[in-house]
This record gives structure tokens, sequence and C-alpha cells, in this order.
């Protein structure tokens, strides 16, 4: 079967084109009919099924998570470092010494990532491309193929920059997700979860798995209350 849209080769019990996003159940009821490119709808299996886009350069979610992540990955060094000076030479030291590493750690890791974040939003074309799924059991976060591909850039840049600071901890990171093209969270498992409509996201927090849930304006507060009703025992923050 091909993808009305680009033409692209697809399973035929596909719902979403894995490389363009093109909704392939309208396609196929009227293929007469443009593929729409995001909206949320309920498929016949009970599913909520949508599309977003997420633009790279106004919205800085994407970012501000690479930097928290390079935050702490930046400690494993500096705390290593702190504590060997503090057994040999006092506080002081250490003090002094944790603030040198951690400036030397954190600035080449800042300028690789920068430099990777502009790189991969060229690629891109400044968007980020995701399909959503969504039942009464959990919701899935699945990148497209063709995301997926060019996406392994910025997780390759991130395991040079672990490299090259001496972090074997986030080089490890940038393993994982240069290999993981969807992330799934159970309803049962989420411990909290953080609401931020300003962003069109929903931050989804298990106790070792964090997945962020974009949802378009229009649809938000269905895709947000779905979330909030069959997590009642989650802790919620709202931003």
């Amino acid at each position: 079967m091909q993808c009305p849209t680009c033409q692209a080769e697809v399973s035929r019990e596909s719902h979403f084109c894995e490389h363009c996003g093109a909704d392939l159940s309208a396609a196929a009821a009227n293929p007469a009919a443009p593929a729409a490119r995001s909206g949320l709808f309920r498929d016949d299996d009970g599913v909520w099924r949508w599309t977003y886009e997420l633009s790279l350069c106004r919205n800085p979610t994407i970012f501000i998570t690479l930097g928290k992540v390079i935050l702490l990955a930046a400690l494993f060094p500096v705390l290593v470092t702190g504590a060997v000076t503090l057994f040999e030479s006092g506080l002081p030291e250490a003090l002094r010494v944790m603030g040198i590493v951690l400036g030397y750690v954190l600035g080449i890791m800042l300028v690789l990532m920068i430099l990777a974040y502009l790189a991969v939003a060229l690629i891109h074309g400044g968007k980020y491309c995701v399909v959503f799924e969504m039942d009464d059991e959990g919701v899935k976060h699945i990148q497209m193929q063709k995301q997926f591909g060019k996406n392994r850039l910025l997780a390759m840049l991130t395991v040079i920059a672990g490299a090259a600071a001496g972090n074997p901890q986030a080089a490890g990171a940038g393993l994982l997700a240069g290999s993981k093209r969807s992330s799934y969270s159970k309803f049962s498992k989420v411990k909290s979860i953080v609401l931020n409509p300003r962003r069109h996201v929903i931050y989804v927090n298990e106790v070792l798995n964090r997945n962020q849930i974009y949802a378009p304006a229009d649809c938000y507060e269905i895709i947000q209350q779905h979330i909030l009703t069959h997590c009642p025992k989650a802790e919620v923050v709202r931003r």
C-alpha cells in the first residue's frame, strides 16, 4: 500500500504513515481526499490517535529537556572529583576544584549540544514530527521512521559530548536515545503528571521512564482529561 501524500510504501494495518505522518485511515475511507496531518480521532479499536508537529525554533521544550539531561550528566565527574579532593585537601580546595570541573564539563557538553540541536533543527526543517496512540491502559510516543533516522545525529553528538567530557553516563544516554524509536507509559505506573498547555506538552512520569506527550491546542483538554482520569493516584503539577 502507498501513502497518498508521500507515496512511500506502508503497511495496510498502519493508521499513520511512518514517513510523513499522513492519516491513512482517512485516506482509505476517501482516497480522493487529502490525508490529514494532525488532529485527534478515536478509531474502531478504541485507541485515540493523533500526530503532532513541534516547532523546534518556537517551542523550547526539547531544548530544555536536553539541558536538564546535560546538567545531570555533568554532575557525575564533578562529584567524583570533589570527593577525591575533599579527602586529600579539605573542603575549600574541593569546592574550588568542583567549580573548575563543572565549568569545563558543562562548557564542552553545552557547545556540542547547541550545535547538534541547530543541526537537527535545520535537517528537520525546524519541526519534530511524532505520532501518538492512547487507550485506557497507556500512551505511546512514536517517532516516524524518517524522523527517527535523523534524530540519531543528535544522539551521536550526545555520545561525543559525553566522551569528550569524560562522562560515560552521558555517552550511555546518547546511545540509548539513538536506539529508541518509541516510548510507552503505562497509566497504572505513572507517579506524576506535569501539565504545560502553553507549550502543548504533558509530561507523564514513571519511576524510571519519562514521556513527553504533545497535544494540539484544540484537543489538549481532551487528551489531558483522558490521562488524568486514568492516572487518579498520580501527583499533578500545572505550569
